[in-house]
């Protein structure tokens, strides 16, 4: 999920070296760690679904109730 655009301008603002700063290494270092984190999220919440869809199908293949 990308940030959305207030979640960028906080993030620039808080690491930018200068005023205009859009770009700099501090800025873009902090835009990719947060874009990685939410897809780290996004993808450790989609694994947990698939495991648990997983067991539980193999449960109710099994005769158990999921």
């Amino acid at each position: 999920m990308a940030l959305d655009k207030d979640e960028k301008v906080s993030l620039i603002t808080e690491y930018q070296v200068h005023t205009s700063d859009t770009g700099s290494p501090e800025v873009q270092s902090q835009l990719l760690l947060n874009e990685s984190i939410s897809l780290l999220i996004t993808s450790s919440f989609t694994f947990t679904i698939i495991i648990r869809v997983a067991a539980c199908s193999s449960s109710l293949a099994g005769g158990d109730v999921c």
